[in-house]
């Protein structure tokens, strides 16, 4: 049997990586004008975590179209089409003096050549540390720090191979990661303002011991430890009000994903795994927001290059809430 890993998969490793935080608090605005209200764009975190005694709640639905794969000379190619509707509920809460903790239930329904198949996806989970924040406005980035991991409850081996990768629920490893968020906002007249973010982040993927068919391949003969390659994910984002209540939002991100490697029986010629891989993408939007507390943001994720990694279109909404 071939190996399959679906069109979808890198979908769902990114989305398990980002865990996207959108709060953003904004220091006071010039006396004369209104303050700016932000919902945070659709894939860089905030570099503000928080505050104690609050709670920010923001669910998203993806609705996910792969129709091309990139080859290892960057060139794309028809691959068998996959969609996925995914949903993520990204929950952040101050449970300490410049401590954040983030919780982030999924779910996923996938289709892919006729099979379809709701799924519970891994589950993100970490704690946000505020390194900085510029209290006395001199135009100083704001830092945090992120430490995350996944808990790894989704399906991930012993897959039915009549399915075509649709009942694939996780990856299977922990994923423990580190990164660092940098923002800063700046006021240009009016109700204008431009808030600028920078995040990078790193992920050291646990081994992951498999059987029969998985994420990474395989047969029903295989069993082995797949170590899937370390990650590194850059993203910088931009929001620019228009008017207090609406403000146009983009992002760039790069993910490069080193070379996964398998040891034990293999099953068939090709080893379970796959070669190092990256891309770029992008995802402008729009935001509305109703105050400083609620919010939507909406717009497209779009994969625009990359190598040995999927083509794919993410159509993205997010509703944000903070209490």
């Amino acid at each position: 049997m071939k190996k399959i890993i679906p069109a979808f998969l890198s979908l769902l490793s990114l989305s398990l990586i980002e865990a996207r935080e959108t709060v953003e608090f904004v220091p006071s605005p010039p006396p004369e004008e209104s303050e700016p209200w932000f919902t945070g764009p659709l894939l860089t975190p905030s570099a503000q975590v928080v505050p104690y005694g609050h709670v920010n709640f923001e669910p998203y639905i993806y609705w996910t179209q792969t129709r091309n794969k990139f080859n290892s000379h960057w060139h794309s190619f028809s691959i068998p089409h996959g969609n996925q509707l995914l949903s993520q509920n990204f929950i952040q809460s101050g449970i300490y003096n410049k401590l954040e903790l983030d919780l982030t239930p999924q779910f996923a329904y996938n289709k892919k050549q006729g099979q379809h198949m709701w799924r519970v996806l891994d589950m993100p989970f970490g704690l946000a540390y505020q390194l900085y924040a510029d209290e006395n406005n001199r135009h100083v980035p704001k830092l945090k720090l992120r430490m995350q991991a996944t808990a790894p409850i989704g399906k991930y081996d012993r897959l039915d191979p009549e399915k075509n990768g649709t009942d694939i629920g996780g990856t299977g490893s922990w994923n423990p990661q580190f990164g660092l968020v940098f923002s800063e906002l700046f006021y240009i007249k009016g109700a204008h303002y431009l808030s600028t973010r920078v995040f990078v982040n790193y992920v050291i993927p646990t081994p992951v011991h498999v059987r029969g068919i998985s994420a990474y391949g395989g047969t029903h003969k295989t069993r082995g430890t797949v170590y899937p390659g370390n990650q590194l994910v850059v993203a910088a984002a931009m929001e620019y009000s228009f008017t207090q209540n609406w403000v146009y939002a983009m992002d760039l991100l790069y993910v490069h994903s080193n070379k996964t490697r398998f040891s034990g029986k293999k099953g068939s010629p090709i080893a379970p795994g796959g070669p190092s891989s990256e891309n770029f993408s992008v995802a402008p939007a729009i935001e509305y927001n109703w105050s400083s507390d609620i919010g939507i943001i909406a717009g497209p994720w779009i994969v625009f290059a990359g190598r040995n990694t999927e083509q794919f279109i993410s159509w993205v909404a997010a509703v944000n809430f903070y209490f």
